[in-house]
């Protein structure tokens, strides 16, 4: 019995005299240093963080707040990364919204490709989610260096990652998922109908984004998602905006005068040469966005390229809950149904370049 009570005694001592020499080291660390604010360094790397919700969708004051600060955040972004170590802080994000992510990954990428980078990532601590569409997307591999998942057959994949291209590049993949992702074969005539969606949407890169740029540089990345029997997809390129070239177009005042009479009337009643005429009937971005939409309304004969995404339209107008969204500049638009007007929308901060996002159904 007195030797159990040693050996319990030692073992005791022993444990005492660990806790002290723990409490002696901790002295010397510092604690909540992965709290610091965006502008301090941790261990060299410049912490950028990111916002509770990364949205860039503006339907009412908090979205709007949301677009906000997931914009601050990009800028942050992009002025950081070419000077500086980063990392960034998903800890406390709980949201990520398709739009937002392949906004964010476009940025980051094209950043990467013109110069050296050390990019690392803060996992969200709150929302498993939000780890998910990081890793799924590819971001993660990204920023990483690491290779991303070497796609040999579209059709056999579950989650398709953010996808870049130029021109037509890649669009036959993304059909070919979306295919897959099809309850039943699909049958010519309705890969027609969905090809046509994705390439029309494609194709707005090369109307709208860079007129003055070589087709090979008019690069875009698409987000493409199947979640409960409908197609999400979203585009992004980084160009000029649908309202910097919707006004170079040869109907552009025509349909103006039509769509917009009191606005045409108070422009050519405004003493000007005809240089400056089209800069006086310059209408807010989502105004010139909706003309974009409606083309050439005066013609007799619509041109090939007039009341834009028609295809795409069509299949919104047959999908419950459907929505065409386009953002560009500080306009955005949203189509819902043939039967009800557009819903036009004046952000507060500019969003460079320009996304459509649609979601149709997918029988």
């Amino acid at each position: 019995m007195k030797k159990a009570e040693q050996v319990s005694a030692r073992k005791n001592i022993a444990v005492a005299k660990k806790r002290y020499n723990n409490t002696l080291r901790r002295k010397t660390k510092k604690y909540g240093c992965y709290k610091s604010e965006e502008h301090k360094f941790l261990n060299g790397y410049t912490t950028i963080k990111a916002p509770e919700s990364v949205s860039i969708y503006a339907n009412n004051k908090h979205d709007v707040v949301n677009l906000t600060e997931t914009l601050e955040f990009k800028n942050k972004l992009e002025s950081t990364i070419p000077e500086s170590a980063v990392l960034i802080d998903f800890s406390t994000t709980k949201r990520i919204t398709a739009a937002a992510m392949v906004t964010l990954y476009a940025s980051v990428d094209a950043l990467i490709s013109q110069s050296s980078y050390d990019i690392r990532i803060r996992w969200s601590r709150v929302s498993y989610a939000v780890n998910k569409i990081l890793k799924r997307c590819g971001f993660f591999n990204l920023v990483r260096r690491k290779n991303g998942l070497d796609i040999v057959d579209y059709t056999d994949i579950k989650h398709l990652p953010i996808i870049s291209g130029i021109g037509n590049q890649n669009v036959d993949n993304i059909i070919d998922y979306i295919a897959s992702r099809y309850s039943e074969e699909m049958d010519s005539e309705t890969e027609h109908l969905y090809g046509d969606a994705v390439t029309e949407t494609v194709n707005n890169v090369g109307r709208h984004a860079y007129p003055e740029i070589n087709p090979p540089e008019r690069k875009w990345w698409i987000m493409c998602e199947v979640i409960n029997h409908q197609v999400y997809l979203a585009i992004y390129d980084s160009g000029v905006g649908i309202p910097n070239t919707v006004v170079h177009h040869k109907w552009y005042l025509g349909t103006v005068k039509k769509m917009y009479p009191e606005q045409y009337k108070e422009a050519i009643s405004t003493p000007s040469n005809q240089n400056k005429f089209i800069p006086l009937l310059r209408l807010p971005d989502h105004d010139l966005i909706n003309l974009s939409m409606l083309g050439d309304v005066s013609a007799t004969r619509l041109d090939k390229h007039g009341q834009g995404s028609k295809s795409i339209k069509a299949l919104v107008n047959e999908t419950d809950g459907g929505k065409l969204w386009i953002f560009s500049r500080k306009g955005l638009l949203i189509y819902e149904s043939s039967s009800t007007p557009v819903t036009l929308i004046s952000l507060p901060k500019a969003i460079p370049g320009t996304l459509i996002q649609w979601n149709i159904k997918l029988s």
